[in-house]
């Protein structure tokens, strides 16, 4: 038996593909939530995020007002003239349009005259190889920007019982305690989360990375009850807590001491480049293409630009994201809202294999 080769197969007596012969499937699509999430419609809805004119490194500035204080309200006022001057606060943001992320091959035409498979179906598998990996990518890139750029909780968000806020700002709660019974299910942690999505204004939220949330989410749903305290399953129905395992950003929070995310609508979104949307850059002349492709699962947009030259082709797909998040203060210093911006930082103190001290 030989393995491991890398080679186009000659059409043999018989052939056949792997995922066709055994129960296996090693280029099935990983699952990636949070840019599933980010990439939404509905994440997109909640944006209008427009970056036009013609240079390279495009650039938006957004316009906004911080909301007054208490503290900011005077007492008895009499006088016909005012002091304070207004203005308006705003963020510049960039993007560049030639960051990107890419992949090529190359392919002989006399190559592919003896496999058994059509020609366009060759090129098409080799593609959405690529597109997978670059999706990867781009997920890790989209995870190491939304940590790198995340807001704090509220300030009362640290008077929630049974959680703690960190110095580095992250909430920290338990799947387990200690209440007398080693090892308890803490059954009122999708109400804490719940409380304090809702104090730092974290909308229509989902919660992303390690797998402790996650996993008790899930075991809410197999047959728990009062017996613990609450009835987890009524709790998770009741607040609607959407928690989820994601690979590349349970690696970016690890980085912070964190475990999870929590990302409300809108509160990061993807902006996307491509160079051959526009028609008067499309290319299609039998020997070179240039034209935009779209991922199905995620509406993700890339540049694909197919070459021929002497009897070779020449495969190229990019990918060109960038994700951007809120302004950092969007709110005044002293306000119960300072710094909060949409996403935050969670951290599972106590778990199965960590209980309580």
């Amino acid at each position: 038996m030989s393995a491991g080769l890398c080679e186009i197969v000659s059409c043999a007596t018989v052939q056949q593909y792997l995922d066709d012969t055994f129960a296996a499937s090693n280029m099935r699509p990983e699952k990636l939530p949070f840019l599933s999430y980010v990439m939404s419609a509905e994440n997109r809805a909640a944006s209008n995020f427009e970056l036009t004119g013609r240079s390279k490194k495009k650039t938006l500035q957004i316009i906004y007002d911080q909301p007054l204080l208490e503290s900011d309200v005077s007492q008895n006022g009499t006088a016909c003239t005012a002091s304070t001057t207004e203005c308006d606060t705003y963020q510049t943001y960039t993007f560049d349009t030639e960051s990107n992320e890419y992949l090529e091959f190359t392919v002989g035409a006399q190559d592919l005259a003896g496999t058994c498979e059509e020609n366009s179906e060759f090129i098409g598998r080799k593609i959405q190889k690529r597109i997978e990996a670059l999706k990867l990518k781009v997920s890790q890139n989209l995870a190491d920007t939304a940590v790198s750029d995340r807001g704090v909780w509220s300030a009362d968000t640290a008077n929630i019982d049974g959680t703690n806020v960190s110095a580095t700002d992250i909430l920290e709660v338990n799947t387990r305690l200690v209440d007398g019974t080693p090892n308890v299910i803490n059954s009122a942690l999708f109400e804490q989360v719940s409380t304090a999505l809702e104090m730092s204004r974290i909308e229509r939220a989902g919660i992303f990375g390690q797998n402790d949330l996650a996993s008790f989410l899930r075991r809410s749903f197999a047959g728990a009850d009062d017996s613990i305290g609450y009835n987890l399953k009524a709790m998770m129905e009741r607040y609607g807590v959407a928690m989820m395992y994601d690979r590349h950003l349970a690696t970016s929070v690890n980085a912070i001491g964190a475990t999870n995310l929590a990302v409300g609508i809108g509160s990061i979104i993807p902006v996307g480049f491509s160079l051959y949307e526009a028609d008067a850059n499309k290319l299609n002349n039998g020997t070179d293409i240039a034209e935009t492709i779209y991922d199905a699962e995620t509406g993700m947009k890339f540049d694909l630009r197919v070459q021929r030259v002497c009897d070779d082709w020449n495969f190229n797909i990019r990918a060109t994201y960038e994700f951007k998040t809120w302004p950092d203060d969007m709110y005044k210093s002293g306000s119960n809202f300072e710094g909060t911006k949409g996403l935050a930082a969670l951290g599972v103190t106590c778990t199965d294999l960590q209980p309580c001290s």
